[in-house]
């Protein structure tokens, strides 16, 4: 097992460990792959019958997410659709907020994640982050209880 980390989150690193013959524990590369993207992975949740927050697809400029933002008001979370750890995220509360953000998120993301895709969320203040763990063996399938991650250092 990887542990945490790029490893652990890689479908490549797991598709190669599946094509030597190498178990590796932990999900499948094409789930990896699936939830590696959030705006896959939203639309998963969506198509599952799982409520979500206002949010968009892919955001291609700064015009359509001013559409958002005329939709759905202000503040909004600009994100990155790969990667983690906060990198790629603004708070926008005004549109001078928001057409700074949105070119400084994709430049960002692009730099760190090599993948410079943004979409929107209506930003939640004081937000829990609560995560369900979930292991199986590809038959049996139990969850760990959660865990509050809003007290975590990032």
């Amino acid at each position: 097992h990887p542990g945490y980390g790029f490893l652990s989150e890689n479908a490549e690193f797991a598709r190669k460990c599946e094509d030597n013959g190498i178990v590796f524990i932990g999900p499948t590369a094409e789930t990896i792959a699936q939830f590696g993207s959030k705006t896959d992975a939203r639309n998963m949740a969506i198509k599952a019958g799982l409520p979500v927050i206002p949010g968009s697809g892919a955001v291609p400029d700064v015009a359509a997410a001013k559409k958002f933002a005329e939709e759905f008001g202000f503040p909004i979370m600009v994100k990155a659709a790969m990667g983690g750890g906060g990198k790629g995220m603004r708070i926008v509360r005004t549109e001078k907020e928001l057409e700074e953000g949105v070119p400084a998120a994709m430049s960002e993301a692009k730099a760190s994640f090599g993948d410079g895709t943004v979409f929107l969320e209506r930003y939640l203040e004081k937000p829990r982050h609560i995560e369900v763990q979930v292991i199986g063996d590809g038959t049996e399938v139990v969850h760990l209880f959660e865990r509050d991650c809003s007290v975590q250092r990032r």
